[in-house]
């Protein structure tokens, strides 16, 4: 029998951060891979009813990415974040930002 863990996801309530942990019953450097090789990403990166473009994807410590998720009339989603730390097969701590998303001035009254 195999255990299986559960994916924990933690919020700092002072930091705007949140840590995700998932494993993953796969080679390390696969699943390293599949979250740095832009050809990998848009295989599993859904939602799959979305078409997705990639427009730079640059996975390692200081780089950046953006991509676009695209519905079947068109409309784009674009979603970009930099990578702070990328340490092969071991580490990748980046932002996520959602381009749609308010900004923090559009909340103020």
């Amino acid at each position: 029998m195999t255990a299986h863990q559960e994916t924990t996801i933690t919020a700092d309530p002072n930091l705007p951060t949140v840590e995700i942990v998932r494993e993953f019953d796969a080679p390390v450097k696969a699943v390293f891979g599949a979250h740095t090789d832009p050809d990998l990403v848009t295989q599993w990166l859904g939602p799959r009813a979305l078409t997705m473009r990639i427009d730079h994807y640059d996975a390692h410590t200081g780089g950046s990415y953006r991509y676009v998720h695209i519905e079947e009339d068109g409309t784009e989603h674009g979603f970009f974040g930099a990578f702070h730390e990328v340490r092969p097969h071991e580490r990748i701590v980046q932002t996520f930002t959602y381009e749609g998303f308010p900004t923090a001035s559009a909340w103020r009254h």
